[in-house]
């Protein structure tokens, strides 16, 4: 028969303390780990959200000059052609569309340019010719000419019946080998050039535009570079205003008062901008008029990323005191900076 050990039955409720007390402190210790993991789980929110804030502020309504070099938005994510770049001279072009007119360098003297790259089979460029359309009719008699050029390898053949269906009311050819060596290696697709009265690239933009960018694009480009008289008369079929139907819009002086913010709304940021990190200010000119509301925004100093368009679509909704003379509300030119900034 098997006796008790005294001894051995001290330990074993010794080791049995030593064991609940062990549990004890690691349960304490697990309560803290979570604690730490849920402030820092808190945190990374508050920055997440942080992230998303932009900063803007009036800059000025003294003028609608931009203070620094002006520009159309460009992407920084996209590198310019080698064979094309801003500042360059279109290159000579002679392509055939599809009524068998050919066009040339000399058929675009005088006019801003719109030379959009695309093909049949990317669906951005197949969203973005509607807009596209309504481009050339609206800024025809202001100077302004869209041509697209596909980059099709089937040519004519998928082309021609995109057009009939499409109903496109601008010129459309097909790349040949001098658009390929003139415009170099195309790696994105829609890609859009913008072009100076006086045949100079002015900037590309890579990837789908909306109708408000691509309109702030265009008005700013249209205010930097006015047609001559001349270009003016034979652009346009409809006879100016007369000057006394046309409203006058003022600078702030010591007759004129600078409108007042009372109101905004602030900027997206986009998604594309927050992934880049990127950090960047949108330079705007607009007009606020007797209504306290911004109107003819254009983009005088862009960033890409989605951030241009983010800053017309907020500023379109904010409230103004209007500026005054003699005590009456006017219509005032302004500069608006938005500033983007990850916090």
């Amino acid at each position: 028969m098997l006796e008790r050990d005294p001894d051995r039955d001290q330990l074993e409720s010794g080791d049995l303390d030593l064991l609940t007390s062990a549990v004890s402190e690691l349960s304490g210790h697990v309560r803290q780990i979570k604690i730490v993991i849920l402030v820092y789980a808190i945190v990374s929110d508050l920055v997440s959200v942080a992230s998303w804030l932009a900063s803007s502020r009036v800059l000025d309504f003294s003028d609608d000059t931009p203070t620094e070099s002006s520009g159309i938005p460009s992407d920084p994510t996209f590198q310019e052609s080698e064979a094309l770049s801003q500042g360059d001279p279109l290159p000579a072009i002679s392509v055939t569309d599809a009524n068998g007119r050919v066009w040339s360098n000399s058929d675009f003297e005088g006019r801003l340019v719109v030379l959009n790259l695309w093909a049949t089979w990317c669906p951005p460029c197949r969203e973005e010719m509607p807009l596209l359309n309504e481009m050339q009719q609206r800024y025809w008699d202001r100077g302004l000419i869209v041509i697209g050029i596909s980059l099709d390898d089937e040519g004519w053949e998928v082309v021609r019946p995109f057009i009939d269906d499409m109903g496109l009311n601008f010129p459309v050819a097909v790349a040949d080998a001098g658009v390929e060596r003139g415009f170099g290696s195309v790696t994105s697709l829609p890609t859009t050039y913008f072009v100076h009265r006086n045949g100079i690239v002015h900037s590309k933009k890579t990837g789908l535009m909306t109708r408000t960018l691509l309109t702030a694009v265009i008005e700013g480009l249209l205010e930097q570079d006015p047609p001559a008289e001349s270009e003016t008369d034979s652009a346009s079929e409809h006879p100016a205003a007369p000057a006394s139907e046309v409203e006058q819009v003022f600078k702030v002086g010591t007759e004129v008062s600078s409108p007042r913010l009372l109101y905004k709304v602030e900027p997206e940021y986009s998604e594309k901008a927050r992934k880049a990190k990127f950090e960047g200010t949108v330079l705007l000119g607009v007009e606020v008029w007797e209504d306290g509301m911004a109107h003819n925004i254009r983009i005088l100093r862009g960033v890409g990323l989605g951030l241009d368009e983010s800053a017309v679509e907020a500023v379109r909704q904010w409230k103004f005191s209007p500026g005054e003379k003699d005590g009456k509300p006017v219509r005032v030119a302004a500069q608006i900076q938005v500033s983007f900034r990850l916090l």
